[in-house]
């Protein structure tokens, strides 16, 4: 999230750290589950449902494909559900209380030379490395459903 507008910096300041050039590493390990007080945890019941009926789930912003479990006017609730619970790469987030649930899952390589804009930024590179690792198949979009 761009939200520190670039400026010039005095000679004896420290250079400023930009959200985009921060380490995936250093998200990772500044996540929590901050969403469980008020909606649950990263799992469902904490969702995304998108007004053309596909289901994610996370609630944040820009949610890798990869993380969709289907879609309530083709899937029944009970079978979205269910594949979200049984995905292994979330149980990791939910039990580790955060992203940094995830380290020893993926490479520390990838998480230490990898810059993004933010905590739902590191997600994209931290599930497809999941699913390299893994042998997952690659993300398919979820069809859409026109009215």
């Amino acid at each position: 999230m761009p939200v520190y507008p670039n400026n010039e910096r005095l000679p004896e300041q420290r250079k400023a750290e930009r959200p985009g050039h921060t380490t995936v590493k250093r998200w990772m390990d500044r996540c929590f589950d901050c969403l469980a007080p008020t909606v649950g945890t990263y799992i469902l019941p904490s969702g995304l449902i998108k007004q053309d009926g596909r289901v994610y789930a996370c609630a944040l912003f820009d949610v890798p494909e990869p993380l969709g479990f289907g879609d309530v006017f083709t899937d029944r609730l009970r079978t979205i559900v269910q594949r979200a619970n049984s995905d292994d790469y979330l149980r990791l987030i939910a039990d580790g209380g955060g992203l940094k649930g995830l380290h020893g899952a993926v490479s520390a390589e990838v998480t230490e030379q990898t810059t993004c804009g933010g905590f739902c930024a590191s997600c994209t590179p931290l599930r497809g490395e999941y699913g390299q690792l893994n042998g997952l198949p690659a993300a398919q979009p979820l069809p859409v459903i026109l009215a």
